[in-house]
Order: C-alpha cells, then structure tokens, then sequence
C-alpha cells in the first residue's frame, strides 16, 4: 500500500513573500510555512543551507527586483 501524502498549497509562504517582497528584492529565499530559512545570491547556497538545518524540502523561490506586470491578455 502507498503512502498517501497531502500536497501543500504553500498559502504560508506566498503570504510571506507578499509581505516582505521588498525586504528580499533580488534574492533567493528558502521559506517553509511563514518562517525565512536561508537567503542568500544562488539557489544551490540556499537549498544547501535549508537542508543542513534540517529541511528538506523548503521552498526555494527567487524574489523579483521588480513586481511582475500585469497581464494583459489578447
């Protein structure tokens, strides 16, 4: 038998970079639930922080310099 396993939504981390966008403007972060793991200049130097701290499946986003634009759409 399988191991069922729920998929996050990561509605946490999502809101955690609505608010603090520009605190991390041009960064990598690791973020897991609404907690800041690791930042840093590369996505490997991130990842490899976040696991040696024990996770192992954070979330790893690079934060824009500049919010997206709107899509227009055809």
């Amino acid at each position: 038998m399988k191991k069922v396993t729920a998929i996050s939504s990561r509605s946490l981390e999502q809101a955690w970079l609505e608010q603090h966008h520009a605190e991390y403007a041009g960064a990598w972060v690791a973020l897991e639930g609404a907690r800041l793991i690791a930042q840093g200049a590369s996505a490997r130097e991130v990842l490899d922080t976040a696991r040696s701290a024990g996770y192992d499946q954070p979330l790893i986003v690079h934060v824009p310099s500049e919010p997206q634009l709107p899509f227009g759409g055809w």
